[in-house]
């Protein structure tokens, strides 16, 4: 059975649920953290804001055995349609499911390569099982986690999905070297790694902000390579 593409897919759940207040959405500076994550609702043409889109599974496990963690991530790039940045800026959005093969539950999901933007977080209501209790940005700014419970207590279990999670930012380009980090627990704390309690993994290959010259700039630097060229012709 084929498929419809996941942007069809985004847009009639969003459509559906009219649920997506991320207008509400909270700034989250290097180093900070917000408890809990507001949610709020979407635009009926949230569609047309729509960039690109993608889906991957993800299975880890050990050698021999049933995974620890089995499951999907859909991911969306869209142009910010909540007014959190700039008409032109970048908003990223995913969602986690969790398989019901799965023996651990996800207490975190991070997704990275965020230093240097400017970085709002939210999330759409509706949309799926469990939602964030909070969210926490590294203090170098790279990392921005979503977490679900704590790892002594994780939420997103088997044969469960999160609901949309955003990030907001003020990039204007994207490509796809960003990373995403999964933690799971059976209950277990993490304090001190203990894999019989805590596995996880790691995507690549994801969407992420990138940065690019200003207009200004590369206007700036066009014309100083050309001011040189024209001094060496004239020496020739």
């Amino acid at each position: 059975m084929n498929m419809p593409p996941l942007r069809n897919i985004l847009a009639a759940t969003f459509l559906m649920l009219m649920t997506f207040p991320l207008h509400a959405a909270t700034l989250l500076p290097p180093g900070g953290s917000v408890s809990p994550v507001q949610g709020g609702t979407v635009p009926a043409n949230i569609d047309t804001f729509v960039i690109d889109d993608t889906g991957s599974d993800f299975f880890f496990a050990p050698f021999a055995g049933a995974p620890f963690l089995a499951g999907h991530v859909d991911e969306a790039v869209l142009h910010d349609p909540f007014g959190l940045t700039c008409p032109t800026c970048l908003d990223f959005a995913f969602q986690v499911t969790n398989f019901s093969v799965s023996s651990f539950s996800v207490y975190q999901a991070v997704l990275g390569s965020f230093a240097g933007f400017t970085v709002n977080v939210g999330y759409a209501i509706d949309t799926g099982d469990i939602v964030p209790d909070s969210a926490t940005r590294g203090g170098a700014g790279l990392g921005v986690g979503f977490h679900f419970g704590t790892d002594a207590n994780p939420t997103l279990g088997p044969n469960q999905d999160s609901v949309f999670l955003l990030i907001a930012t003020n990039a204007t380009r994207y490509d796809s070297s960003g990373l995403l980090n999964i933690g799971g627990s059976n209950g277990g704390s993490c304090t001190t790694f203990d894999v019989n309690h805590c596995r996880g993994g790691q995507l690549s290959g994801l969407f992420a902000p990138t940065n690019a010259p200003e207009p200004s700039s590369a206007l700036l630097l066009g014309l100083g390579l050309a001011g040189i060229a024209a001094f060496r012709k004239r020496l020739v």
